[in-house]
């Protein structure tokens, strides 16, 4: 399912101002597509025939939707909609194009290769990549690989559903190990570009601002920078978590440390047992 399509024009077109029944070309495959949708389905584009090697061809409606939301999010004169750029051999779901950023919709698994790959060829034209990350396969009790890649960085979680309801959010976590100890959540409801600063601000904040991450004042970053009392709770609340972590890591050291002892006292005991039996 794809959301713009070229006509016989060679113009690209998109699903809004489409015409059912009317042959279209895949802007990454060159098949055949046509329009389907209306009251109850989103307009989009689906291949007459399938092709499962076309990565437009296995976008669900969820990925669609969420597109669907960020573009009316962004400004309308400064964004597109599946933005494609041939020398890199890519299209963005989403291009903030004043802005220099691009937005992926991630709702299936991915490798991390694929995913360091996506952001090298966006970075090699300077553009940044937000990803979007869906709540479908990701944002659960254990760190995915490629959450794992991301920490540090700027990328944003999604429960949008087929019909487009729900929102994009941000979230404040610490990991022990793979696991996540969710601290706050933050829906973000319009993208503006915040100006940043590195002083007083929780550890992951200050490390997207070291790191040059995009950062909007509608999310965790933009707003521990704009509102002083949200850093401070934020900032205290990760402290007396790290101090609980902490703990939890000494108790494990003692209690490894303890069966360790144990065992090799066993050893022991066994062994002069033993010589003990045979006299």
């Amino acid at each position: 399912m794809v959301l713009s399509a070229i006509d016989e024009r060679g113009n690209i077109i998109p699903a809004k101002a489409a015409i059912k029944q009317k042959n279209y070309r895949c802007r990454q495959c060159d098949a055949t597509l046509r329009l389907r949708g209306g009251h109850r389905r989103q307009l989009h584009f689906y291949h007459l025939s399938l092709n499962h090697n076309c990565p437009a061809c296995n976008k669900s409606e969820q990925h669609m939707a969420v597109q669907q939301y960020l573009m009316e999010k962004l400004p309308f004169n400064e964004s597109a909609l599946e933005w494609q750029r041939p020398e890199i051999g890519r299209i963005a779901d989403v291009a903030w194009i004043h802005q220099s950023l691009v937005f992926e919709v991630q709702c299936s698994h991915m490798s991390v290769q694929e995913l360091q790959e996506r952001n090298h060829d966006w970075q090699s034209i300077g553009f940044e990549v937000i990803w979007i990350l869906h709540d479908m396969r990701y944002n659960k009790k254990m760190l995915h690989p490629i959450e794992e890649t991301l920490q540090g960085k700027t990328f944003y979680y999604t429960n949008i559903d087929a019909n487009g309801f729900g929102s994009v959010y941000d979230q404040y976590e610490l990991c022990e190990g793979r696991y996540r100890r969710i601290l706050v959540q933050k829906t973000i409801e319009e993208f503006t570009p915040q100006k940043t600063a590195t002083n007083f601000v929780p550890s992951l904040v200050k490390k997207r601002i070291e790191e040059h991450c995009p950062i909007f004042t509608d999310d965790i970053a933009g707003r521990c920078l704009n509102d002083k009392s949200f850093a401070r709770q934020l900032i205290e609340a990760e402290n007396k978590l790290l101090k609980v972590l902490k703990r939890r890591q000494r108790h494990r050291w003692l209690t490894r440390s303890l069966e360790r002892a144990k065992e090799e006292y066993m050893g022991v005991f066994c062994h002069f047992l033993e010589r003990a039996c045979r006299h």
